[in-house]
């Protein structure tokens, strides 16, 4: 399975806001076998966001997400976002 995150999912995540996520996705989004995907438009709306001040986010954060970002490869990311509340 794939699942394409929404911009808010992604914030929620990177911010530690898990508990903003309903269960029933935490447990797809747990799901070793879910293929997680971000929007390149998502990444670009969270960028827009943080220069104009409208967004406060570390860059480690925004690391994170880059490591969130589907490669070209079949294996998709190498790691997973963080579900723990």
């Amino acid at each position: 399975m794939r699942l394409l995150l929404d911009t808010n999912v992604v914030l929620w995540l990177l911010l530690g806001r898990r508990a903003r996520i309903p269960d029933p996705v935490v447990q797809i989004l747990s799901d070793v076998d879910c293929r997680i995907l971000v929007s390149a438009a998502s990444v670009w709306e969270i960028a827009i966001k943080r220069s104009l001040g409208k967004l406060t986010i570390e860059d480690a954060l925004l690391q994170a997400l880059r490591s969130w970002i589907s490669s070209p490869s079949r294996s998709g990311p190498s790691t997973r976002p963080p579900l723990s509340p």
